[in-house]
């Protein structure tokens, strides 16, 4: 915790005050004490006692944190405040077409490729489409997915099976568990999976008939479906269906996303078709847009402007739009 003691907290009214503030803060959240401590960083043993007035220990130090945790809320609070309702999933041009390759995969039962640059709205149209339809089990790759086993215990988890023992064990109750449900695995970061772990997920395609999708950047579609393919890809190579590569999203795209969140003005759509069509894509395109209606609230604005757009491009790039184009 800071040495530093806030002028209010330096005295036993002061502490008073923002002990009264943290407890009423807590109870119109409905917030645990468990809750607050992760969130103020002020451990649980500590704050609690605190909180109740029986701290034996510097309660100038805890309020001074507790005030400064409370402070940073009603801040962060505020930003959020100034900031247009976000519009959710947007169904864009290439959300459908990547729906369109999931049902394909879930149908057949097959298995598919969705690869791209990132901020392509990959990640966002499989959450959706998990959340849309029954039977759909997701899982994000990592790099510390490196194993079949590790790959099992993740799909052990997502199915919620109790299964902890060997990996032939885990294998099987994962099987079962799939089989007969026409089911879809959906694979994000795919890229992270070494053929071993990719050759995991074949196997359980194969035998419980269950679809799978593959989702990733632009190495994973060097991998299973690049000119330089080895023989350690051909298994999975040879059952792929439908392949989607997006390296940028579409003009479509790009309208879909200023629809959504209610842009209008054209020079200002302009300005951010420029920076969708730059690495981050869709995403720095949401960033910029609340970046600006931020900087629009504190100069006493309702609306954003072309050149807030460019500022908060060159806030989040280092670069201005005209060198983004």
């Amino acid at each position: 915790m800071s040495e530093h003691i806030s002028e209010r907290a330096s005295t036993p009214e002061g502490q008073a005050e923002i002990r009264a503030e943290a407890n009423s803060l807590l109870v119109s959240e409905n917030m645990s004490l468990q809750d607050a401590a992760r969130a103020s960083s002020i451990p649980a043993g500590t704050l609690g006692p605190w909180l109740k007035g029986q701290y034996a220990g510097r309660n100038d130090r805890v309020a001074t944190n507790v005030e400064r945790w409370m402070k940073s809320r009603h801040t962060q609070e505020a930003a959020r405040m100034v900031l247009p309702k976000d519009p959710g999933f947007v169904m864009t041009p290439s959300a459908e077409e990547y729906f369109s390759a999931l049902t394909h995969a879930k149908i057949m039962p097959d298995m598919t490729l969705i690869a791209g640059s990132p901020g392509v709205g990959k990640t966002y149209a499989l959450e959706e489409y998990r959340k849309r339809t029954p039977n759909v089990f997701m899982l994000t790759a990592s790099p510390a997915m490196t194993t079949p086993r590790l790959v099992l215990d993740e799909l052990r988890d997502t199915l919620g099976i109790d299964e902890r023992y060997s990996a032939q064990k885990v294998e099987k109750a994962v099987m079962k568990a799939l089989h007969g449900t026409g089911g879809l695995i959906l694979i994000d970061e795919a890229n992270h999976l070494t053929s071993q772990a990719l050759d995991q997920i074949r196997s359980i395609h194969d035998q419980t008939k269950v679809g799978v999708a593959f989702a990733g950047n632009e190495k994973v579609y060097s991998r299973l479906e690049g000119g330089s393919r080895s023989v350690d890809y051909a298994q999975i190579y040879s059952r792929l269906g439908m392949r989607i590569r997006k390296v940028r999203p579409t003009p479509g795209d790009i309208d879909a996303v200023l629809n959504a969140w209610k842009v209008e003005d054209q020079q200002s759509r302009r300005v951010l078709h420029v920076i969708g069509k730059r690495p981050g894509a869709l995403r720095n395109v949401v960033k910029t847009l609340k970046l600006a209606h931020i900087r629009a609230s504190g100069d006493g604005l309702t609306e954003i402007s072309a050149p807030m757009l460019d500022w908060a491009w060159s806030r989040l790039s280092e670069s201005s739009v005209r060198d983004a184009a």
